[in-house]
């Protein structure tokens, strides 16, 4: 029998003159897709809106 694994890992860093961005994403053997967000409080109300749109480009196979 051959196996596949769906595991996978990226990041990305970004800074500009008035903030920096640090993005980091992990795929384990999943067929769900749950995301979670590490931000400052402030940031706190995108976050819905950054999870619809990783929902959005999220691709099943």
């Amino acid at each position: 029998m051959l196996m596949f694994s769906m595991t996978g890992y990226g990041s990305s860093k970004k800074d500009s003159t008035r903030f920096g961005v640090f993005v980091e994403i992990k795929s384990v053997n999943h067929r769900f897709s749950e995301i979670n967000i590490r931000m400052p409080r402030q940031l706190m109300k995108i976050d819905d809106k950054i999870k619809k749109v990783s929902q959005f480009h999220n691709c099943s196979f």
